[in-house]
């Protein structure tokens, strides 16, 4: 991964974020594309008649902060940090898609509320709406969160189906940063029988990605939220990462109504991998490629 997005309203919580993404750059090696969308002015005449005005000194103005802020980041980092700033009208998350494909960012660090529970209090925030929407990998921050060594990272999996497509996406997060990975299935009481087993999805991950270190865990709790939060204390994960589609499992910690019950009392940072990523033909491309050396 080589370019970083940072989305910023200049709020305590983007500016931790922004922090936690620095860090992660230099980690990297990768280069920052710091953000701000301003939402689109809308004027109503007399005649109840709607346009839109574009203020470009406003644009200026936020570039200028955005700058400002840049150059606080790299006098923190002893200037070893590329930064570039953007200031853009629109819808927070087009503006933002848009800039990930036209700019090929590869990765989203944004800023995500609260430290108690990090799904529900993220949950009718920009962060959440947008990692439904992303097409790209998103790492939302908590504001309580502090960056360290992405030593071990937990994938959270059901079971149910084909991994690959996310599996790519978080071996080439977490190769850069030789971290362990875990992929961990929480066992229910009242769960639905699972697709495969434990070795069963073992042995097919390791078939189809030969060079990664990974392991695989299958846990026994009452819940799925309450096994996953004994298992990253368990194993002193640092970042939790989930599959963001339609079956998922997980996508229904995004709902409302659910989000009441839960119980995930941890400060880790929360990845999605997006089922379709902006860059799935060149993903296609290698998986092909790899298809045609076995």
């Amino acid at each position: 991964m080589k370019t970083l997005l940072v989305p910023t309203d200049f709020s305590e919580n983007a500016t931790n974020a922004l922090r936690y993404a620095a860090a992660l750059a230099k980690r990297m090696k990768a280069s920052l594309l710091l953000v701000h969308v301003l939402p689109i002015p809308v004027m109503v005449t007399a005649e109840s008649t709607a346009y839109t005005s574009f203020d470009p000194r406003l644009q200026k103005c936020y570039i200028g902060k955005l700058k400002a802020l840049a150059h606080q980041l790299q006098l923190e980092n002893a200037f070893s940090l590329e930064i570039e700033c953007y200031c853009e009208y629109g819808l927070f998350q087009d503006v933002l898609n848009r800039l990930v494909r036209s700019k090929q960012a590869d990765l989203v660090v944004m800023g995500a509320r609260g430290a108690g529970s990090l799904v529900e209090k993220a949950l009718g925030t920009t962060a959440s709406s947008f990692m439904k929407e992303a097409i790209c990998p998103v790492v939302a921050v908590p504001s309580e969160a502090l960056y360290s060594d992405l030593h071990r990272i937990a994938y959270a999996s059901d079971f149910t189906g084909d991994e690959a497509a996310f599996l790519k996406q978080l071996f080439l997060f977490s190769e850069p940063l030789g971290a362990e990975v875990y992929i961990v299935h929480v066992k229910t009481k009242d769960a639905a029988p699972v697709a495969m087993e434990e070795d069963q999805l073992l042995m097919e991950v390791s078939a189809k990605f030969p060079d990664k270190k990974f392991s695989v865990a299958q846990v026994r709790a009452r819940t799925v939220i309450g096994g996953i939060e004994i298992f990253l204390n368990d194993n002193q994960i640092v970042m939790l990462a989930v599959a963001v589609h339609e079956r998922g499992f997980l996508q229904g910690l995004f709902h409302r109504s659910v989000s009441k019950r839960l119980a995930l009392r941890t400060i880790v940072p929360l990845l999605s991998l997006p089922e379709k990523p902006y860059n799935l033909q060149r993903y296609l491309a290698d998986r092909a490629e790899e298809t045609m050396e076995w």
